[in-house]
């Protein structure tokens, strides 16, 4: 290795190794909401993300702008999570009012300072004008179309895999989906956007090259918004806008290159999401794992047929795992042992449910009825094999 790329990998260590230590939530400051743990407060705080909703209970991450003390309103930071039932959830960039106790909450991340359990909660502000929370607006418009198009439960894995929306998805679906190895396809990952970019840049193939590259990225970022900018979509979607750049000047694109430059750009941001992100942690894994190994293996495997794309699906099922099957182990404590034969057998199918469940969405139920055929056929296969003996092992 040259002394000059040994230089740039110590200083974007040192550079990150200070971002970090930055960042880092001081103890006894009264201006961050991890000061107020134990005590009973009244915070002012906006809806960050999505929540995890399950069986009508729904934790919330939100960032905390203000604290009530001795009858007054003073900033801080900090972000905390609640755990509560509300009639009407709230939507990204709602403005809420909490009241209860401010417990620790035992993970971790240090992002999440505190913990309120069953707080009064109080909507103050809609998200009616922030864009974030218009997207989320949208967001849910477009799962309800879905919703009218699709019988459950393909409209909740329509809506899993075209926007990113998993709470709507049955219980044994979802865990028929994780005996399989497969969870990543109801969740918007490096592959759906793979699948976007391809999709946009056909369409905008009769545009002169400038004007194609540039409505596709931005068609692409609207996209990454609209399902909630996870780390692993903004990951994929940097990557994809960085492989459009490139293209719009003419100029060789390194993957590798790449995906270092978009994970150092995303760690400088937020630089927890390197040791407590594992979508993150999965994604830049995987993705390593493709670039340096698929092409590798794919040579190997010369005597798996090409047809279907086997042999190419093979390669690309098994390079990902080469990295992200330890962090599986390690997070999940799981393993699926027929991981691979599922994803030779589904993924081919995912580009199809896509753009069907789109077309579905935009025209109606005339294109819906064979891409809910299909729904129906992939649902029963993967829960064939989920019911296979030994399919997968918990440690």
């Amino acid at each position: 290795m040259k002394l000059k790329n040994v230089s740039i990998w110590v200083l974007a260590f040192l550079v990150f190794a200070l971002r970090y230590w930055l960042a880092l939530p001081a103890k006894n400051d009264s201006g961050n909401v991890g000061f107020y743990l134990g005590q009973r407060v009244e915070i002012e705080a906006v809806v960050a993300e999505s929540p995890d909703i399950e069986d009508a209970v729904g934790i919330f991450y939100l960032d905390v702008r203000k604290i009530k003390l001795f009858g007054s309103w003073r900033e801080i930071v900090g972000k905390i999570a609640i755990k509560t039932v509300m009639v009407q959830m709230p939507e990204i960039g709602d403005i809420l009012i909490l009241s209860g106790i401010l417990e620790e909450y035992f993970i971790p991340d240090p992002r999440i300072r505190g913990f309120i359990k069953s707080p009064s909660v109080e909507v103050v502000n809609r998200s009616a004008y922030n864009v974030f929370g218009a997207l989320h607006r949208l967001k849910l418009v477009l799962i309800e179309r879905l919703n009218g198009v699709f019988p459950e439960p393909s409209s909740s894995l329509a809506a899993g895999i075209l926007l990113g929306s998993r709470s709507a998805i049955p219980a044994d679906n979802k865990q028929d989906f994780k005996t399989c190895g497969l969870t990543h396809i109801l969740a918007i990952s490096g592959y759906n956007i793979v699948i976007v970019i391809s999709f946009i840049s056909a369409i905008c193939a009769f545009l002169p090259r400038k004007y194609s590259v540039t409505l596709s990225i931005l068609m692409v970022a609207v996209f990454t918004l609209l399902v909630g900018a996870s780390a692993s979509v903004v990951r994929a979607a940097f990557m994809g806008s960085l492989s459009l750049v490139a293209k719009f000047f003419g100029r060789p694109y390194s993957g590798l290159r790449a995906l270092f430059i978009t994970g150092f750009a995303m760690a400088l941001l937020d630089p927890f999401i390197i040791f407590y992100d594992i979508g993150f942690q999965l994604s830049f894994a995987a993705t390593a794992g493709m670039i340096l190994f698929s092409k590798r293996i794919n040579e190997k495997l010369k005597f798996v047929p090409e047809k279907f794309s086997l042999r190419e699906n093979l390669a690309s099922t098994w390079s990902a795992q080469v990295f992200a099957l330890p962090i599986i182990f390690f997070q999940f404590k799981n393993f699926s042992a027929i991981s691979t034969f599922a994803n030779l057998v589904v993924l081919p199918f995912i580009p199809i449910l896509m753009v069907g469940s789109f077309l579905g969405l935009i025209f109606g139920k005339i294109f819906a009825g064979p891409t809910w055929i299909l729904f129906e056929a992939v649902i029963y296969i993967i829960h064939l094999l989920a019911g296979i003996p030994g399919a997968s092992f918990n440690f």
